[in-house]
């Protein structure tokens, strides 16, 4: 998709310079009101900026749009089969490790055979004559397999979820303000009460 420089039209170009005027009393006007002159000015000035901001988001979505577009239909032609590829390859990629570690667990299994297998004949032979032997075992095994390189790292997998720390867990707000909207007003530990915000009639 050829997608050109955005340059704001003269509409775009009125909302910008609006915004930045607006920016200005923002910036010089702290918000305290001690009298009924400051709660009108700030009440108007509430529902001015309001206004712009609703315009200028009603504008970036119209422009956005067409790209929104673009980007679902790319994301359809080729986002599905690149993940559908993805985890087929890790898939394959957990066999080929999998056949690995088994390779190198058969091999840890023959040299623990064969080091019993030298300890024992030294035994039987002369086993108070002959001075001690050490039996050295081969360096840790490790799967080969050409192509491939085995990576270790630590994972988890929860048993016991009653027994986890509390540092471990962590607060799920959005499904506390789905209950409160939904009527809950009770939750242990969860303080609910009301909050009143001005909004416009």
């Amino acid at each position: 998709m050829n997608i050109e420089k955005w340059i704001p039209n003269e509409e775009e170009t009125k909302l910008i310079i609006k915004s930045e005027s607006f920016f200005s009393i923002m910036r010089s006007n702290p918000i305290v009101i001690k009298n009924n002159q400051d709660f009108e000015k700030f009440k108007q000035l509430s529902l001015d900026f309001k206004d712009l901001a609703k315009s200028i988001e009603s504008r970036r979505k119209m422009i956005l749009e067409p790209i929104q577009i673009e980007v679902k239909r790319v994301n359809t032609i080729l986002k599905t089969p690149a993940d559908e590829l993805d985890d087929y390859s890790k898939k394959c990629m957990a066999a080929v490790g999998n056949y690995a570690n088994e390779i190198a667990r058969k091999k840890r299994e023959e040299e623990r055979t064969r080091l019993e297998a030298e300890a024992n004949k030294l035994i039987q032979n002369s086993p108070e004559e002959q001075p001690a032997k050490m039996f050295k075992a081969s360096k840790t095994i490790e799967p080969e397999i050409s192509g491939v390189s085995m990576v270790k790292r630590w994972v988890f997998e929860i048993k016991e979820p009653n027994k986890i720390p509390g540092e471990y867990y962590s607060v799920d707000e959005q499904k506390i303000r789905a209950a409160i909207a939904a009527g809950v007003r009770t939750i242990p530990g969860v303080s609910i009460y009301q909050d009143e915000t001005a909004a416009r009639r």
